[in-house]
């Protein structure tokens, strides 16, 4: 009777042993893959339409967090990396801007870096209020936000991950800025005219085609133009500040007074020996600024490498020579860059972009006695990522 019953122990031993071993592997698995938080917004918040917010969410990847992705009603609106490379746990922060009001799903999907994912994170949040125009920038705080609740796993709540693999650091070396080479020079953005002076209404004595460069040697006062070594010959010219980019902003570059206007012929009269021709008055009057169009303020459009900017044809008694266009590109709230300068004979011009960026660019005349209209106001459009 005392053997059997030492047996019968031991059987049951072995079966809760098998039970509790199978149990913990199935838990393990169920915890192992990528997953994700969303901290911020919470579901169920309602927030203004046309002002950017700031997704804040973390990210776990027991093999290494590849990059998260943010999906907005199902379609993929921005990637992110983390910080730092092949982390297991991050936080990220991503700007999603809402421009029409509704119910929207916001989800964070994680991949590891051997490319498997996990279930998403999925929250729906009410947009609210009607679609503005123009989206003003958020102030950006000092600080990063900090997220202040850690979300449970609901799946596995009494289980915590074991990190068996203790990764091993590398130091990254410290990157030392270039120093500024001075003086700096200018690269043209396109193949552009270099004149004796600064205005259409001097002579061109040169030019400098797209992507080649030339070392500047002078400014005007306004910073419109640049003096630069004359290319392919000797001297100077002068070339619009708008049609080149400048190698650096640190270098203190000389004031160069306008040189006169070159001489106009003043006829002599033969009928009448008596009178003398006068010259006209030069036309001093700037024209009026032209106003963009096309896109409309605050559209957002489809992915795609091109888009046609048009304007509003400016008047002046002299004639309008040419318009030129400043187009640039968002890089963080608030921060823009610029994305290159343009001239145009007409009212519209094709120019190059990237999906998943928001632009503005702004428009000027030019008139044929060499007087520029002011800038107009910014005109900012969007372009999806797909």
């Amino acid at each position: 009777m005392k053997t059997h019953s030492i047996m019968r122990k031991r059987f049951l031993i072995m079966i809760l042993f098998i039970i509790i071993s199978l149990t913990t592997s199935c838990v393990r698995d169920s915890s192992s893959g990528p997953r994700a938080w969303i901290d911020s917004p919470r579901g169920g918040a309602t927030i203004p339409a046309g002002l950017p917010i700031t997704v804040v969410s973390h990210a776990y990847a027991r093999e290494g967090i590849a990059e998260i992705v943010l999906y907005v009603n199902g379609e993929a609106y921005q990637r992110a990396a983390p910080a730092e490379a092949g982390a297991i746990f991050s936080e990220f922060g991503q700007e999603w801007l809402p421009t029409q009001p509704g119910t929207y799903s916001l989800q964070i999907r994680t991949y590891d870096i051997k490319g498997d994912t996990g279930n998403p994170a999925t929250i729906s949040v009410n947009v609210a209020g009607e679609a503005i125009a123009e989206v003003a920038a958020p102030e950006v705080p000092e600080e990063p936000p900090t997220a202040t609740n850690t979300p449970e796993i609901s799946e596995t709540p009494s289980v915590t991950p074991i990190i068996s693999d203790t990764p091993t650091l590398t130091a990254t070396p410290t990157e030392t800025p270039p120093q500024a080479l001075c003086p700096p020079q200018v690269t043209a953005l396109q193949n552009s005219n270099c004149r004796s002076g600064p205005g259409s209404a001097y002579d061109i004595t040169g030019s400098l085609n797209q992507g080649n460069s030339s070392t500047v040697v002078g400014r005007n006062n306004e910073i419109s133009w640049w003096v630069i070594e004359r290319p392919g010959g000797s001297g100077n010219c002068w070339i619009w500040a708008e049609l080149v980019e400048l190698s650096s902003n640190e270098c203190e570059i000389p004031i160069v007074a306008a040189p006169p206007l070159p001489a106009t012929n003043t006829p002599t009269p033969t009928r009448t020996p008596t009178h003398t021709a006068t010259t006209p008055p030069q036309d001093t009057t700037p024209p009026p600024a032209p106003a963009p169009q096309n896109p409309a303020n605050g559209a957002t459009l489809s992915c795609t490498s091109a888009v046609t900017l048009s304007w509003s044809a400016s008047s002046d008694d002299s004639g309008i020579a040419n318009y030129y266009i400043k187009l640039e590109k968002q890089i963080s709230a608030g921060n823009w860059q610029s994305a290159g300068g343009y001239t145009s004979g007409n009212t519209q011009v094709d120019v190059p972009v990237d999906c998943g960026i928001v632009y503005r660019w702004a428009v000027r005349a030019e008139d044929n006695a060499g007087n520029f209209s002011n800038w107009s106001a910014f005109s900012q459009f969007a372009v999806n990522l797909n």
